[in-house]
């Protein structure tokens, strides 16, 4: 975590880590957590280590000192999972086999497909 004295130093930090909010006098500065989540893409948001909210896409302000946590981010695109089996056929013949499966997070069930299945 960083104070900083002047305005001009503000570009030197990344602004998707943190955010510098102006509170009226020339020496004080507040400092706000700030993340970005990338379109078709969730974030799950976690307060203490309990669920707090979903955050969508484009900036958020989170408060600092790890209160608030981001747990995952969870991409809504249709993702593609591909894996090799090995299976025995009737004839005692084992046969390798590539298997592709086509998923995607259903937009309302995000946080079913983190803390249930994840």
């Amino acid at each position: 975590m960083f104070i900083l004295e002047d305005l001009t130093c503000r570009q030197h930090f990344s602004f998707t880590d943190f955010i510098l909010d102006y509170l009226g006098n020339s020496h004080q500065y507040a400092l706000c957590r700030t993340s970005t989540v990338s379109s078709q893409s969730v974030a799950i948001v976690e307060r203490f280590g309990r669920y707090q909210k979903i955050a969508t896409s484009g900036i958020h302000m989170h408060l600092p000192f790890g209160i608030d946590k981001i747990a995952a981010r969870i991409q809504l695109r249709l993702l593609q999972s591909e894996i090799v089996v090995e299976t025995k056929t009737k004839d005692n013949v084992f046969v390798m086999m590539n298997v592709a499966t086509q998923y995607r997070v259903n937009e309302q069930n995000v946080t079913d497909a983190y803390y249930k299945l994840m």
